[in-house]
């Protein structure tokens, strides 16, 4: 059951993604301001749903945190780990989570693509 819920809900959170793409596309001719948007929507959706619901049943958290907002974006999960180091005091560990993810990301695609990218 659980597979079941996590593939609905990513197939739901990617056809919400598309569709914020397209909206995007069609005022700007441009995709990065729905990227922004569903980032920052999924982050924000996460964080409220992690506070308020700390024990939320398992099969809603495979439908809607790993499921929608996966498929939404993977970047709720990110912000949420960030969120959660520093909440703990952990500030050290939220700065190496966010550069491994940020910067480590950056830098081993300029590694495997050199210049192809500039």
């Amino acid at each position: 059951m659980s597979m079941l819920m996590v593939f609905l809900g990513g197939g739901l959170g990617s056809l919400m993604r598309f569709g914020f793409c397209k909206l995007s596309y069609s005022l700007w001719s441009e995709i990065w301001p729905a990227t922004c948007l569903v980032n920052i929507l999924g982050s924000l959706t996460y964080l409220l749903l992690a506070t308020k619901f700390p024990s939320m049943p398992s099969q809603y958290n495979e439908l809607i945190k790993i499921g929608i907002l996966g498929g939404f974006t993977t970047f709720s999960t990110f912000s949420y780990e960030i969120f959660s180091l520093i909440q703990k005091g952990q500030i050290a560990n939220a700065s190496l989570v966010f550069g491994l993810n940020i910067l480590f990301g950056i830098a081993v695609g300029i590694w495997i693509f050199g210049q192809k990218l500039v």
